[in-house]
């Protein structure tokens, strides 16, 4: 048989198998070497802090984990106060409604199918096929900076769903860690480049909490309430022009720019050219559908998808619809806002996956401090046997009623708002969830809704 073929062929299978162990040793290289770029961003930001000390560090990281479990414990209000509030200030146009639930449920079914090595080509083909999917491409992948991803073609609805895999192994992760922002090029017409830019424009108040977006021709109007957020003529933002950057996760514009070379093809037959090469009507919209690093990466090729096909970008807004599912930050704040039309990312309780990047860090560290200040005014700490015994009886109290907490939570809001006030929201080191974002959360009183 094969295997047992001449020399020749064993030769040459020996060499295809250097060659591929080379090649993945080559990106297991690049995807270490991205996080410690990573890493070393964090070790900035850890430098530029008043934690002095390693022993200041921890001692502040244990106190707030006593603080945030007392805060839950007594005072569960404040949290669902804080998000109630934001849900009465937003646009009632903002809020899903019962259908668009639905749609995310079918949404989440898509991405989670999208995790081919557990389920298998059959078990893909078998539940896109219950759903009126005729299954075109089938792809896992175990190499840092690729990513798996089915590609599926329904004609009853006109769509082209594209469900890309989430982080499952070390690769992924790899991918995941290596959360630098850098930069994508999205300027000029050149064939295969990324060529959509942002024709917007950002208004940011300084307390955060009002936030609108408009095209960069049209004025802004005076619309809603404190967390409102609005994205004015969507249908402008993707405009070619040359010379224009965004700022993205490093490792996902690694993953998804492969992804993006292997899915064209069937973008461009279905969703450009139309299925029959020429009617219109029957060109396809795209529905792309990840979680986690599937989500980001989901996100990101909707972009790139209008970049390299300039008449993708020029159709209604919704020929292209991205629905990311816990994604990490991907895209600076410009970008974030401005996909707000085609991009839904949907957050799930207090997931640190979504919150996980260089500005919520720096935020993290500059409350560390305060807590970290508040113990040394109380003598307490982990330098010295006197302070450490101090702090040790403190938090043997736990979250219990008659432990005291190190600051109330009017003085824990207060520390927060002023550790927002010194993280720039457009620093091109700082990247955001993607588009239209909707919180899914439990309430922390008890017997909530």
């Amino acid at each position: 048989g094969r295997r047992g073929g001449g020399g020749g062929a064993g030769k040459k299978g020996s060499a295809a198998g250097d060659e591929g162990e080379e090649e993945e040793m080559a990106h297991l290289t690049s995807s270490l070497r991205k996080l410690g770029a990573w890493l070393e961003s964090g070790s900035d930001a850890l430098d530029k802090s008043r934690l002095t000390s390693r022993a200041r560090l921890h001692a502040s990281i244990l106190a707030f984990v006593q603080l945030s479990a007392q805060i839950r414990t007594r005072r569960p209000d404040v949290r669902d106060g804080l998000y109630e509030s934001l849900l009465m200030d937003d646009d009632p146009r903002h809020v899903p409604c019962v259908e668009e639930l639905k749609e995310l449920r079918s949404m989440l079914d898509y991405a989670t199918w999208a995790y081919v090595d557990y389920y298998g080509p059959d078990a893909v083909k078998a539940n896109l096929a219950g759903r009126g999917f005729e299954l075109l491409t089938y792809a896992p992948s175990d190499v840092p900076g690729r990513v798996g991803h089915y590609v599926a073609l329904s004609e009853e609805e006109n769509v082209l769903l594209i469900g890309v895999k989430g982080t499952s192994t070390l690769e992924d992760l790899l991918t995941d860690a290596a959360g630098k922002a850098t930069n994508c090029p999205v300027g000029g017409r050149g064939g295969g480049e990324d060529n959509w830019s942002l024709d917007v424009s950002v208004e940011v108040d300084p307390n955060f909490m009002d936030v609108q977006v408009a095209a960069s021709d049209e004025s802004l109007e005076d619309g809603g309430g404190g967390g409102a957020v609005e994205v004015v003529r969507r249908e402008s933002i993707f405009v070619t022009r040359d010379g224009t950057e965004i700022r993205c996760h490093e490792g996902v514009l690694l993953a998804t720019r492969r992804l993006c070379d292997a899915v064209l093809p069937s973008v461009e037959k279905y969703a450009v050219r139309g299925r029959n090469g020429k009617d219109e009507k029957k060109q396809c919209s795209v529905v792309i559908c990840g979680h986690s690093l599937g989500g980001a990466a989901a996100a990101l090729l909707s972009i790139l998808l209008k970049s390299r096909l300039p008449a993708l970008a020029e159709r209604e807004e919704d020929a292209v619809r991205a629905y990311a599912f816990g994604p990490p930050p991907t895209v600076d704040s410009d970008a974030a806002f401005a996909c707000a039309g085609h991009i839904t990312s949907v957050v799930n309780n207090s997931d640190v996956i979504t919150r996980c990047s260089v500005a919520n860090f720096t935020v993290f560290l500059e409350v560390l401090a305060e807590i970290g200040d508040r113990l040394e005014d109380r003598g307490m700490g982990l330098e010295g046997p006197k302070r450490a015994a101090a702090f040790l009886k403190h938090l043997s109290k736990g979250s219990h009623a008659d432990g005291k907490m190190i600051m109330s939570c009017e003085e824990y809001a207060e520390a927060v708002a002023r550790a927002h006030d010194k993280v720039a929201v457009r620093d091109p080191d700082h990247l955001y969830v993607p588009g239209r974002v909707v919180l899914l959360y439990e309430p922390w009183a008890a017997g909530a809704a």
